[in-house]
């Protein structure tokens, strides 16, 4: 019982037998590292934007927050990744889960040793409580779990784009939703709930680690490229976190290793990437040079050779 007391005092979670638990009814104690690591997966810009507006508010605190791309799991280390730091995970919600490049970045982190993490994750409709699956993977690796939360932003699969007054208010909504889990994560107070879901959501965690959802999902979200208005420009290639995409015959053409992201069709210059049958206009929620920026600024190889045929 004295146990229990102090491992609730601290805000750790006990593993029961072979399974770890994420309780949703403790609110956790902790104290924020003046150092924050914040690994970032982005498909159309929505989270990278959460990201950065999450960035901005722990700065005001004199918090010293690295955004690195989860592409590059190695940068992990060389953005200084260590016991005197706090990790942070910013991802989308995808098929109630998240993607499989979000996946193979948490099954390639180093021991957590106890070092803390919170998570934020964006969407555009329903997460069905996937912060849970992401607690306990995070769990088995060693960390200790601060706080999680959604927001919800413009859905990236909708038929068209939201208007430019229910965009805003989206954006205003979520720059609201951060500075409040900021506040949180500054108090030193945060809850991780599994998700009234759970089941769901665990189900869609091992779909999506097997990628059977995101196959199932490419038969209605199928990514094709309009071999008239393609010029061969390349960025699609280059863009792509999965390298599904190469170019054959002066072409983009589109391997089925592709998760359905959606950062070629959010940046393809002459929108020539889309759905057949589907009238989805093109959205991005940042400027291709910001886009870059975030990317070519932390180490990644913009300029990837890619086949043609």
């Amino acid at each position: 019982m004295v146990r229990r007391k102090a491992r609730a005092a601290r805000g750790e979670c006990r593993c029961t037998h072979r399974t770890e638990r994420v309780n949703s009814a403790v609110t956790r104690t902790h104290v924020l590292k003046d150092k924050i690591i914040l690994a970032v997966f982005t498909g159309t810009g929505n989270t990278l934007v959460a990201a950065e507006q999450l960035a901005r508010r722990l700065a005001v605190a004199e918090k010293n927050v690295r955004l690195v791309p989860m592409e590059k799991p190695d940068l992990l280390a060389a953005a200084g990744l260590d016991k005197a730091s706090t990790l942070g995970l910013a991802v989308p919600v995808a098929c109630f889960t998240t993607y499989p490049t979000v996946w193979r970045f948490i099954d390639s982190l180093p021991a957590g040793e106890g070092r803390g993490v919170f998570f934020l994750a964006t969407m555009g409709g329903m997460g069905a409580g996937m912060q849970g699956p992401v607690g306990r993977a995070l769990l088995r690796k060693g960390y200790r779990l601060i706080a999680a939360t959604t927001v919800t932003m413009c859905g990236n699969y909708g038929i068209g784009t939201p208007a430019d007054n229910r965009r805003e208010a989206l954006f205003i909504k979520m720059r609201t939703q951060v500075d409040r889990f900021a506040n949180r994560l500054l108090a030193g107070r945060g809850d991780w709930s599994r998700g009234l879901l759970n089941p769901v959501s665990s189900l869609f965690y091992w779909l999506g680690q097997t990628r059977i959802s995101f196959r199932s999902f490419r038969r209605f979200f199928t990514a094709t490229v309009n071999q008239t208005t393609c010029t061969g420009c390349r960025l699609c290639m280059e863009l792509c976190p999965e390298r599904a995409i190469a170019i054959k015959g002066g072409k983009a053409e589109i391997s089925s290793s592709c998760q359905s992201c959606q950062r070629c069709v959010g940046f393809c210059p002459a929108v020539a990437i889309g759905f057949p049958g589907k009238p989805v206009k093109q959205y991005r929620a940042v400027s291709l040079e910001t886009l870059q920026s975030f990317l070519e600024g932390h180490g990644l190889n913009m300029n990837r050779k890619g086949s043609d045929a």
